[in-house]
């Protein structure tokens, strides 16, 4: 199964700050300004967020690459394909410092099919609560999956386990079926509701349906073997 590479926009800036943030370790990172038809490339050696400042450091070569002051620079960040314009920027020795964007493009994959299973096929992952080393980074849950696509979860979580759920709150994905993920996936809870069909809630217990929307997806061999 391929990810589709069609592209949407956000201007929530948790969203964008979220997307900055995963961006930081990738080598891939580069900036771009472009010369009627043609690009002049340059590689981001690393990539920095000033909290203070509220702004963006991308670190360069100088010694091989510089910029045309007159002309914008364009972002493309290897997490989620995401690219931004930036307009108003100051070089330095051997950095790029602009604001944070306003608005950024990300790879939709959302678009991607949605396998649902049965209410006789209980499959489970597991959700840690907190990332690691904060109080509650051992605190994990085993969660039944209504319906999963590449890009995210429909979850049951009974009444007792949803105030852990809020919207808007982040959660790692941990554990896919048997398969342990060697990088946890994040995840943003989207929404809480009683939409489900009464044939998954087999105890007497009420439950609710959350969705969840991964940051980065789900491998594709292990997605396939967690939906057979």
């Amino acid at each position: 199964m391929s990810i589709s590479e069609a592209y949407r926009s956000t201007s929530d800036f948790k969203e964008i700050l979220r997307i900055l943030q995963q961006s930081g370790t990738h080598e891939d990172n580069f900036l771009w300004q472009s010369y009627g038809s043609l690009k002049k490339v340059v590689p981001i050696s690393h990539l920095e967020i000033d909290f203070v400042a509220r702004e963006v450091v991308a670190c360069y070569d100088p010694l091989i690459h510089s910029f045309d002051d007159g002309k914008p620079i364009f972002t493309k960040l290897e997490f989620r394909g995401s690219i931004f314009k930036v307009d108003s920027y100051k070089v330095e020795k051997n950095t790029v410092r602009f604001s944070f964007p306003r608005l950024v493009k990300t790879i939709e994959l959302r678009g991607q099919n949605r396998h649902r299973f049965s209410p006789s096929k209980e499959k489970l992952v597991c959700l840690k609560l907190s990332r690691s080393g904060n109080k509650n980074s051992d605190q994990e849950l085993y969660i039944r999956v209504l319906d999963v696509s590449l890009s995210g979860l429909g979850l049951l979580i009974s009444d007792f386990n949803h105030s852990f759920f809020n919207q808007h709150r982040s959660i790692w994905l941990t554990q896919i079926g048997h398969h342990k993920l060697i990088h946890p996936i994040e995840g943003e809870v989207l929404y809480l509701n009683d939409d489900f069909d009464a044939k998954y809630q087999k105890r007497k217990q009420r439950h609710k349906k959350i969705g969840l929307k991964l940051m980065s997806a789900i491998p594709g061999p292990v997605f396939e073997n967690f939906i057979q």
